[in-house]
């Protein structure tokens, strides 16, 4: 008796596992059918794959397949170099398939960012290389405005003329032209399709990159008061993707007296965040979303020299805590970033001196770059300090002819290099790529980090 129960008891365990086997759907190895040709392949090989890839539903036990064979309707000759770049890393295009229809078939499957790091490694200013030019054609003015998409996009202003570029070949897609006596203040990437603008027309605008539609503008704001506004500088919550905050100040001054808080998904603003004070608070350089503190920086430049750092919780509505005066060096500052990577604010001054502001101890630390150094590094006729960028580390500051690198936790010039063009007007980050825009001729000089 005791053999027939540990028998059955034996059978039931083998039932349970077959049970649990048949009630994942997905075998350990999948075969495919792409446009007539067969390829198989493995779970491990396609648990490579982003989440939000095409390969992720597969993966999954509820898929439900009655056949033993997945169709795709698709190229085979592109599908098999992605199933390869998925099993090793390592790409190879197919001769007979351009690069910018292998870039479409990458989409499809939602392996970009596999093809992107397959091109290009992690950026590193101190391994920088000159990939290629983008000639911007038919530029009737100036350049003053770049600004890069986290996977490698560019988006850039002239005037009153929006150009974008895709991320794989950097090709332009149709210009976007707003009213003549309009201008490009900011430029803000809301997606992989959209940005949002402002303009001298006192405008906030969403506009889909490749059509060029106007899906939303709002042409006043929250913040009331008797003078005309006008609203710059423009910021997006790391993490609410449906919160974007812009500066409010005073056309006829610049004045700054408040920022807005905007849904780009529905067009609307929301909330407005204004303060009052006698003496001004001067015009918001930049904003910045803090994410380790969970708030909004913004950089203000008073007309005296003098920065204000302005910390704003818009949770509560209100500036939750604020800095004036605190450095007494005769400097002017020109330019802050946020270094999410070391939780610190970095400052510059028009000499690459650097301060860093601990946000978690509220002081600021000692000069990390000497000023003989700097002076020596920015000696020439075009030495003026631009803008400065924090990437994954490092610092990146831009005068109208070199880029220089700042590295280490003394912010010290590890690189330099000089980029070909015109004078430097702006550059920008994004996708493990360093885009400078140039000016007499507009052009895009496009720095990369080479693959180990």
């Amino acid at each position: 008796m005791s053999q027939e129960i540990a028998g059955s008891s034996r059978k039931r365990q083998r039932r349970s596992v077959a049970d649990r086997n048949s009630s994942s759907r997905v075998p350990d190895r999948l075969k495919f059918n792409v446009g007539g040709k067969i390829f198989e392949t493995t779970k491990t090989t396609l648990a490579n794959a982003a989440s939000s890839s095409f390969f992720s539903a597969l993966l999954n036990d509820r898929w439900n397949s009655d056949t033993d064979e997945i169709f795709i309707d698709r190229d085979p000759k592109c599908f098999g170099a992605l199933l390869n770049l998925l099993r090793t890393g390592e790409l190879c295009i197919p001769g007979s398939v351009t690069k910018d229809f292998f870039y479409k078939e990458a989409l499809y499957y939602g392996l970009e960012g596999h093809l992107q790091a397959a091109v290009r490694g992690n950026l590193n200013g101190n391994l920088l290389r000159l990939s290629h030019f983008v000639s911007v054609s038919h530029a009737w003015e100036k350049g003053n405005i770049i600004r890069a998409s986290p996977n490698g996009g560019l988006c850039v202003a002239h005037g009153n003329v929006v150009r974008t570029f895709d991320s794989w070949n950097v090709v332009g897609y149709p210009p976007i032209c707003l009213n003549k006596d309009n201008r490009i203040y900011d430029i803000l990437w809301c997606d992989s399709r959209n940005v949002m603008i402002t303009t001298s027309r006192r405008d906030v605008a969403l506009l889909n990159l490749v059509t060029g539609e106007l899906s939303h503008c709002i042409s006043s704001g929250i913040v009331k008061s008797s003078r005309p506004l006008i609203f710059k500088t423009l910021c997006m919550h790391s993490d609410h993707r449906n919160e974007v905050f812009s500066g409010a100040s005073f056309e006829d001054t610049g004045e700054s007296v408040g920022v807005e808080i905007w849904d780009p998904t529905r067009g609307k603003l929301t909330s407005s965040i204004h303060w009052t004070d006698a003496d001004g608070y001067g015009s918001i350089r930049t904003l910045h979303w803090v994410s380790w503190m969970n708030c909004l920086l913004a950089i203000i430049h008073r007309a005296s020299g003098d920065l204000v750092l302005l910390t704003i919780d818009p949770r509560e509505n209100s500036c939750r805590f604020r800095f004036r005066k605190f450095l007494h060096k005769p400097v002017r500052f020109v330019e802050g970033a946020v270094d999410e990577s070391g939780n610190n604010i970095c400052l510059m001054d028009q000499c690459m001196n650097v301060v860093i502001f601990d946000s978690r101890n509220q002081h600021l630390n000692s000069w990390s770059v000497s000023k003989d150094a700097c002076n020596v590094a920015l000696s020439g006729t075009n030495s003026r300090l631009q803008s400065i960028h924090c990437y994954r580390g490092q610092l990146y500051a831009c005068t109208r002819s070199n880029i220089f690198v700042l590295s280490g936790s003394d912010w010290v010039i590890t690189s330099k290099v000089r980029s070909i063009g015109g004078s430097i007007c702006d550059i920008s980050i994004g996708g493990d790529r360093l885009f400078a825009l140039h000016n007499d001729p507009d052009v895009i000089n496009v720095w990369e980090t080479p693959r180990p």
